[in-house]
């Protein structure tokens, strides 16, 4: 659980906001980043009988309230004051796994409401393209693809089950691949293994469990670097990322994918080489920064493999 020491420390929060870092380097500037808190909460919820564990617990407690002041103002969370249905997704999963502690309803109930208006749209963030007016240049995160395919999480979780299947059934089409894997959009045919995975998470949660068992072996069954998931499987490979290869085992797991116990090893170790002495885990192949999202990812690992 050293991730969870690491991520209670105050070095991994922003004194000003109370909200965790995207990194920590010293000599690289980093940012508050709603996102990043909210896979946190998530990954806190989880961690109720953990040892050690209560400390990191008692950090979101603390800053839920800052997340609630963002949504309030906003109806979601983003970056660079613009407002994202994937990072606003997060945040309402988060809030369904803290309610009935410090997390309020009526926030989740705006949460929804925002990822609902999202979802008329089809659109991923504010002044984003529609479903259908992307191109080839749109960046995967701003574009409606595989990524948010993880809707479905948050959705089943608020009890929007026939909606999050909704959302399945009409992108699925769009980014599924005949190799299996989920392309960024589809106006793009490149394969971002993150965005690959958050897709396979919400297609197990529609109940789309051998398409997401697929994308999971595909990935992991890669070509690797240094024992970690490349970060582009198409066209280019591109450095290790710990982020996906922490949720590539976790789903793995979960699903009880086809990968062998030495590919999945492999990994693991991989983790445990890129886990700094402080706790945290450090990005990529290429990034010595340590990073908040992998370290709560890893958090989401350990404790899948131990339910």
């Amino acid at each position: 659980m050293s991730g969870s020491r690491w991520l209670a420390d105050d070095a991994a929060r922003d004194p000003a906001t109370g909200l965790w870092w995207a990194w920590v380097h010293p000599q690289h500037d980093s940012f508050a980043y709603e996102e990043a808190t909210a896979w946190v909460a998530l990954a806190a919820a989880d961690l109720v009988d953990e040892p050690g564990a209560s400390e990191l617990r008692t950090c979101v407690e603390q800053a839920l309230p800052r997340l609630t002041e963002r949504v309030a103002s906003r109806g979601g969370l983003g970056r660079g004051g613009r407002t994202y249905v994937f990072d606003t997704a997060v945040c309402l999963a988060a809030w369904q796994a803290w309610q009935g502690g410090a997390a309020d309803p009526a926030t989740a109930r705006a949460l929804l409401a925002t990822v609902d208006a999202f979802f008329a749209r089809r659109q991923a963030v504010d002044g984003g393209p529609c479903l259908g007016r992307e191109g080839p240049q749109t960046r995967w995160s701003e574009a409606w693809g595989a990524h948010l395919l993880w809707l479905a999480v948050a959705l089943a979780r608020a009890g929007r089950q026939a909606r999050a299947v909704e959302l399945v059934n009409e992108l699925l089409p769009r980014v599924l691949r005949a190799d299996g894997l989920l392309r960024v959009h589809s106006a793009a045919d490149q394969v971002y293994s993150h965005s690959a995975l958050y897709g396979a998470e919400g297609l197990l949660a529609a109940g789309q469990r051998d398409i997401a068992a697929g994308v999971v072996e595909a990935v992991l069954q890669a070509p690797d670097r240094d024992g970690l998931v490349p970060a582009w499987l198409a066209p280019a490979r591109g450095p290790g990322r710990t982020d996906a290869t922490a949720q590539a085992v976790m789903l793995a797991g979960t699903i009880g994918a086809a990968v062998s116990e030495e590919r999945l090893q492999s990994a693991r170790r991989a983790l445990q080489r890129y886990t700094d002495a402080c706790g945290g885990l450090r990005y990529a192949t290429d990034s010595d920064d340590i990073n908040c999202c992998a370290t709560a990812f890893a958090l989401r690992m350990a404790s899948t493999s131990r339910n």
